[in-house]
């Protein structure tokens, strides 16, 4: 097994890389997991808000992290300081809780959040948990996904349905096939 501590400062190391300060690596955020939030990124119903064409030089991930700051914006993802939730998949890091993060100007998470070398992959959350945006990679294509989260009241009964749409088994890592 591997030692939590490891990696915590993987993904520290990573979100670093990306851009962005890393305020907290173990947040609770009432109630609301990476597990749950990975499922509905990941379901079979989910339907992407935006999708970049996978190409073989790489030059996408650009466009992943454009689009995915646009939507994150839109939807109110980041705080007034800039702060959010992110999980990271990975073998290494794709269990840990949310890590508590402010953005510090140009992000590059779709070049350093990824399971595999160009194949981005990581979710966030507001501080409010009422919306997500996260970004995961299909076949042909990277799919930027955003949403509304159900509130507080309703959340134990979200995460049943979520159980009953998910199908992509444990998550995160490889989501989908």
């Amino acid at each position: 097994m591997e030692d939590p501590s490891a990696e915590q400062a993987l993904r520290t190391e990573l979100l670093r890389k990306s851009g962005l300060a890393v305020l907290d690596t173990n947040y609770s955020a009432g109630g609301s997991r990476p597990s749950d939030v990975w499922r509905l990124a990941a379901s079979g119903s989910t339907v992407p808000a935006a999708t970049v064409e996978v190409l073989p030089d790489f030059g996408y991930l650009e466009e992943v992290d454009r689009q995915w700051q646009f939507l994150a914006e839109e939807r109110g993802l980041f705080g007034e300081d800039g702060e959010f939730l992110i999980s990271v998949a990975g073998e290494r890091v794709g269990r840990l809780p949310w890590a508590r993060v402010r953005r510090l100007g140009r992000m590059a998470l779709a070049h350093h959040l990824v399971a595999y070398p160009g194949e981005p992959e990581f979710v966030a959350m507001s501080r409010d948990a009422r919306v997500m945006c996260g970004v995961t990679t299909e076949e042909y294509d990277i799919w930027i996904v955003a949403g509304d989260l159900p509130d507080r009241a309703s959340r134990s009964t979200a995460r049943d349905q979520v159980a009953d749409i998910s199908a992509a088994g444990p998550c995160p890592g490889r989501c989908r096939a």
